[in-house]
């Protein structure tokens, strides 16, 4: 599950904070029929599964150059570019955050993953 939260809030969920093996992007696959339509994605990271968490998405870790907006839409599968790895090494976990891209509630199901492999289809969120 991708947990959400409505009103432009970051919706976060414990159960979904994984292990960080690498720095490739990590893996979205909204697929499952709910409400919203339109998801906006963050993945946090930290030094250990407890925290302190970190948005790992928002900007290029170590620069002051922001990414664009990882805007998901139902249907939709592919990459969210992240720092993670690269911000705490071999003790990275992530966690996946997201928000309704218009302000409305609901629940945001699919598939996510930490780490990713290619797969035909997928497209980059926020490169």
């Amino acid at each position: 599950m991708i947990p959400i939260a409505s009103n432009y809030t970051w919706g976060a969920n414990e159960v979904s904070v994984r292990k960080k093996d690498n720095s490739t992007s990590a893996y979205v696959n909204y697929n499952i029929p709910t409400s919203p339509n339109r998801i906006v994605v963050r993945i946090d990271g930290a030094s250990g599964s407890a925290g302190p968490w970190y948005d790992c998405t928002s900007a290029i870790y170590g620069t002051s150059t922001s990414r664009r907006v990882a805007a998901v839409t139902f249907g939709q599968k592919g990459y969210v570019r992240q720092d993670v790895y690269e911000r705490f090494g071999s003790n990275a976990w992530a966690r996946i955050m997201a928000r309704s891209a218009d302000g409305s509630s609901g629940r945001a199901n699919g598939k996510w993953s930490p780490d990713s492999v290619w797969e035909s289809g997928c497209i980059e969120f926020n490169n």
